[in-house]
C-alpha cells in the first residue's frame, strides 16, 4: 500500500514516513483525552494503493472466455479525509511519473462519498497489516432511467479493498468524467480500456458508491445474537434496496429482502433495522439465537438506480467441548480398568485427544499413552457432536498409589486444551471394595429371601385357617329344636 500525498507505499517508500505515521497513531491513541471524530480537525490526503487489475481473457479463437488475466495497477484515492496532525506537514501532493498510455493508473476523487476507515488504511503498514486491492471494469445495470447522454458516455470501474486480519473490507464503484468520443485524441485514449486519459496519463474518476463491512469474518458460539455489519455510502440521494443471501455447502437462498415501502421486520428469523438504513445507510443484518444451521457465507447485496455492490461475510460457529473422565471395570479381569474420556457438545467436528499418566515414583512427569481408541462421532439434536476416547490401563499396585491419568482435549474453539484428571485406586483397594460390595449384596439377597419366605408362611397359615373354618361349616347339620305345645286340661 502507498501513503501519500508525500510518499509511496509506507515503509517501502520511506522509513521516516512510516515512523511518523506510527508516532501519529500512538499520539492519537495514547495522548489527547478527546479523540472522537467530531472533536478532530480533518485534513484531505491522497491514499495510493498497489492494486491488481483483473480482466477477462479471450479463450481459444477469441470466441469464448478463457479465464482471467491479472496485471499491476495503481489506485490513487484523492481528497480522503483523515484527522489533522503535524506529521502531515511535510507531505506533498502525489505526482505520477511519466508513463506509457497502457499503464494502469486510476485516480478517483473523493467528494460526496466518504471512504470509511481511511485511518485504518493509512496506518495499515505501521500496524503490520496488508492491504489487498483489486480493480476491474464495471458495467452498470439497466434499471431506472439511463440518464443524459453525458451519463451514457461514462465508464465505470469497481475496486475491492481489504485489510488483512478480517477487520475491514470496502467495495468502491468509480465512474470516469463524462466525455465525448470525438473530442478525445488518440494519444489521450487508453488503448485497451477504451477510456480517456488525463494529461498525466491517468484514468480520472470520481467515487460514486461504496459498500463496506467491519466484520468480513465472524466466529461465535451457539445461542448468541450476531450482527452482520454492512453499510453504504451514496454520492446523491437515491432509491436503495438490500437483499441478504446465505450460501452453505453448495446451495444458496435469499433470507431477507428490503425494498422501499414493502419490507417490515419479520416476527422470526433474521432482520434489519430499516430506520437505521434510511438514516445512516446501515444495512446490517441481525440473527438471534444463532445455531449450527446458520453457519455459512452471507452476501449483503445493495442496489441503487444505477449501481450495485456487495460484501461477503463468513459466519463460523464454534462451540467448546465439555469433557468428563471416568473409569469402568474391564472385561479383561480385575487387574485392568477402562478409562473413558467423554467429549460432549462441540462444533465443528474435529477434536484431538491426548492421554497421559503421572506416576509418583517418576517425579510426577507426564508419560504419554499412545494406545487408545475412539467411538464414532455422534451428532446431537442441536448439530453439535459427541465422541468418546477410551484406554485400557493396568490397575495400580499398592506401591503405585497416587498414579494419575489425564485426558487433554484440543479444539479450534479453545485457546488452550481442556485437561481432565483421574486418580485410579490401587488393586488392593479395588479388591477390598469389590469384596465388600459382593458381601453386602449377598447379605441383602439373604435378608430379602427370608422376608419373602416369612411372608409366604404367614399367607399360607392365614389361608389354612380360612379353609378349616369353611370345611367345618359345611360338615355340621343345622338342628332345629322342636317346641311342645302345652297340654290342655
Amino acid at each position: 500500500m502507498t501513503l501519500s500525498p508525500s510518499v509511496k507505499a509506507g515503509c517501502r517508500g520511506s522509513v521516516r514516513a512510516c515512523l511518523c505515521f506510527c508516532l501519529w497513531q500512538f499520539l492519537f491513541t495514547e495522548g489527547a483525552e478527546d479523540t472522537t471524530p467530531s472533536s478532530q480537525m480533518l485534513r484531505a490526503v491522497n491514499l495510493v494503493l498497489d492494486c491488481t487489475y483483473v480482466s477477462e481473457s479471450a479463450g481459444h479463437g477469441g470466441m469464448f472466455p478463457g479465464g482471467f488475466t491479472r496485471e499491476k495497477a495503481l489506485l490513487v484515492l484523492r481528497n480522503v479525509s483523515v484527522p489533522e496532525h503535524e506529521s502531515l506537514d511535510s507531505i506533498t501532493d502525489f505526482q505520477p511519473q511519466p508513463v506509457e498510455n497502457e499503464a494502469m493508473i486510476f485516480e478517483a476523487t473523493v467528494t460526496d462519498v466518504e471512504i470509511p476507515e481511511s485511518e485504518a488504511l493509512l496506518h495499515a503498514d505501521c500496524n503490520g497489516q496488508e492491504v489487498s486491492c483489486e480493480i476491474s471494469q464495471y458495467f452498470r445495470h439497466k434499471e431506472g432511467k439511463a440518464g443524459s447522454g453525458e451519463e451514457e458516455n461514462t465508464a465505470c470501474f469497481i475496486s475491492s479493498i481489504h485489510i488483512s486480519g478480517n477487520s475491514f473490507s470496502v467495495t468502491v464503484v468509480m465512474k470516469t468524467i463524462p466525455y465525448q468520443n470525438d473530442s478525445v485524441g488518440k494519444d489521450r485514449w487508453h488503448p485497451r480500456l477504451k477510456v480517456p486519459l488525463s494529461p498525466r496519463g491517468t484514468i480520472t474518476m470520481t467515487v460514486a458508491f461504496a459498500v463496506f463491512t467491519h466484520t468480513p469474518s465472524i466466529r461465535t458460539q451457539l445461542g448468541n445474537t450476531v450482527k452482520l455489519d454492512c453499510g453504504l455510502k451514496l454520492s446523491a440521494a437515491d432509491v436503495v434496496s438490500v437483499e441478504w443471501w446465505r450460501q452453505h455447502k453448495g446451495s444458496g437462498r435469499s433470507i431477507y429482502m428490503y425494498q422501499p415501502g414493502t419490507a417490515n421486520r419479520e416476527t422470526t428469523g433474521p432482520w434489519m433495522d430499516i430506520q437505521n438504513l434510511q438514516d445512516s445507510g446501515d444495512a446490517s443484518l441481525f440473527i438471534e439465537g444463532l445455531g449450527v444451521k446458520d453457519e455459512g457465507t452471507y452476501i449483503c447485496l445493495v442496489s441503487t438506480t444505477h449501481y450495485n455492490a456487495q460484501q461477503i461475510i463468513q459466519v463460523l460457529v464454534i462451540e467448546p467441548p465439555k469433557v468428563k473422565l471416568y473409569s469402568t471395570p474391564s472385561h479383561e479381569g480385575s487387574s485392568r480398568s477402562l478409562l473413558t474420556c467423554e467429549i460432549n457438545n462441540y462444533y465443528p467436528l474435529d477434536v484431538h485427544v491426548k492421554w497421559g499418566q503421572k506416576v509418583p515414583e517418576n517425579e510426577g512427569k507426564l508419560i504419554e499413552i499412545s494406545e487408545s481408541y475412539s467411538t464414532s462421532h455422534r451428532e446431537n439434536h442441536d448439530g453439535t457432536f459427541t465422541v468418546s476416547s477410551i484406554v485400557s490401563v493396568t490397575v495400580p499396585s499398592p506401591e503405585e498409589r497416587g498414579t494419575t491419568y489425564t485426558c487433554s482435549v484440543s479444539h479450534v474453539s479453545l485457546q488452550v486444551p481442556i485437561t481432565a484428571s483421574l486418580h485410579l485406586a490401587s488393586a488392593d483397594v479395588e479388591s477390598f471394595i469389590g469384596l465388600a460390595g459382593v458381601s453386602l449384596a449377598t447379605v441383602i439377597f439373604i435378608v430379602f429371601c427370608c422376608f419373602l419366605s416369612s411372608k409366604r408362611r404367614d399367607e399360607g397359615r392365614s389361608q389354612c385357617r380360612e379353609q378349616t373354618a369353611a370345611d367345618t361349616d359345611t360338615a355340621t347339620p343345622h338342628v332345629t329344636t322342636p317346641q311342645h305345645k302345652k297340654k290342655q286340661h
